[in-house]
């Protein structure tokens, strides 16, 4: 049986104004088919557009939040480390004093600074940040490294003024500086009629008077380097400081000490006799620096002749 083809259709409404009917014909089906198919196409395309933007936005919203934050983080570290060099630069001027007190030439703090190279960490940030990130953390970086530099630079000048007062303490150490013994001065450093020849001669030391038996001591730190018998000193002793200072003690009545000891500044080291060429007891006591003989009261430091 052969089908009959539509070519249209009859769409009824039924009211209370009565009954209408609408012919409907196929070609107008297949429009509006075809016009919501493309509507909900584009609302598709339209809505995944849309998604696809909102979520561009948020990222980007991100993005700018997390920028915001580093580059706040960044300057908040800059400050930080503008502050610190400005202490170490305070610290700077105590260390350029403590220089000056220990006699140690003052740093040139610039010029040691750009003496020190070396590539430069922004390099490998080039690629991979923006402008405007780039000079902020170039300028981190550039903080960093002077501080760093700083900080070392205050380290080797502190080491440098360490081993300068260690010198110089040692040296202070080894320096004849006090009275050897009590009593008073009964013949100065100088040209003088010698008391039993009786002639002109140079007296190289200085002459103390006391009491026989009284107390002797080394005048700074050393090693012992004779004790014994010494022609016209008698009974005699010498020191050698170091540093080119030596002292001899001539005239005792008693050693104490012997060859190759080392005694500290007031250790007990002999007594006070008439031993030798003297005309009463007394002590003889030379300074020599560089084997010189020099001005003993140049090297006392105590105003008084008690030890």
């Amino acid at each position: 049986m052969k089908r009959i083809k539509r070519h249209s259709w009859t769409v009824t409404f039924i009211s209370k104004g009565g009954i209408h009917q609408f012919v409907i014909k196929n070609i107008y089906v297949y429009v509006i088919s075809a016009l919501t198919f493309i509507v909900f196409i584009g609302s598709l395309s339209f809505a995944f557009r849309e998604n696809k933007k909102h979520s561009m936005y948020m990222k980007l919203k991100f993005q700018q939040n997390l920028r915001r934050n580093y580059l706040k983080t960044l300057d908040e570290l800059n400050r930080e480390l503008k502050t610190l060099k400005a202490k170490i630069n305070l610290a700077a001027s105590y260390d350029d004093r403590l220089r000056y007190v220990v006699d140690v030439e003052p740093l040139n703090r610039e010029l040691r600074i750009k003496g020190i190279g070396g590539p430069s960490s922004i390099d490998t940030f080039r690629d991979k940040l923006s402008k405007p990130s780039l000079a902020v953390v170039g300028d981190l970086l550039n903080e960093s490294a002077y501080t760093e530099n700083l900080l070392n630079l205050e380290k080797s000048s502190y080491e440098d003024i360490y081993k300068r007062l260690t010198a110089t303490i040692d040296l202070k150490k080894h320096t004849p500086s006090i009275w050897p013994t009590q009593g008073y001065i009964s013949s100065r450093f100088g040209w003088r009629i010698h008391p039993i020849r009786r002639t002109p001669e140079f007296h190289k030391g200085l002459d103390i008077a006391n009491l026989p038996g009284t107390p002797i001591y080394a005048t700074a730190d050393g090693v012992v380097d004779y004790a014994g018998r010494m022609g016209g000193y008698g009974r005699y002793v010498s020191i050698d400081h170091g540093y080119g200072f030596k002292t001899k003690y001539g005239h005792l009545r008693g050693i104490l000490v012997k060859v190759g000891q080392k005694v500290k500044r007031g250790d007990l080291i002999a007594t006070m006799g008439r031993s030798g060429l003297a005309t009463g007891p007394h002590l003889h006591y030379e300074v020599r620096v560089l084997n010189k003989p020099v001005n003993p009261l140049g090297y006392i430091i105590k105003d008084t002749l008690t030890y």
